[in-house]
C-alpha cells in the first residue's frame, strides 16, 4: 500500500469516526415557547438584523437570529422551537415550521 493510499484512508476513517460521534450525541428536540421580544439592531451597511427573544416552556430564555427579514410573529405569540444540542457545541435554536409541539 502506497503512502498516498494509506494517509486517503486514515482521513475517511477519521472523518467516519467524526460523523458516528456527532450522530450519536447529538439531540434535536422540539419545544413550545412563547415570543417574548422582536429586536432590532441597524447596521451601517447591510440589511438589518433582527433578534427574536423566546421564552421555552421550562422558563429559560433562547435568542433566535434573522438576517435581513423580520420575523412574522408578535410578542406573545406560542410558536414551536426546535433546540439543537451538540455536544461540542452550545445550543442552538430555530423556528419550527410544526403547529403543535
Amino acid at each position: 500500500m502506497t503512502r498516498k493510499r494509506m494517509i486517503l484512508l486514515t482521513g475517511i476513517a477519521l472523518l467516519t469516526t467524526l460523523a458516528l460521534v456527532e450522530t450519536a450525541t447529538r439531540s434535536d428536540a422540539v419545544l413550545p415557547a412563547t415570543v417574548a421580544a422582536i429586536t432590532s439592531t441597524p447596521q451601517n451597511a447591510g440589511p438589518d438584523t433582527w433578534q427574536m427573544d423566546v421564552t421555552l416552556a421550562d422558563g429559560t430564555r433562547a435568542q433566535i437570529d434573522y438576517a435581513g427579514i423580520r420575523p412574522n410573529r408578535a410578542v406573545g405569540d406560542a410558536i414551536c422551537v426546535i433546540e439543537k444540542k451538540r455536544s461540542w457545541a452550545g445550543a442552538k435554536y430555530l423556528v419550527s415550521s410544526q403547529i403543535t409541539c
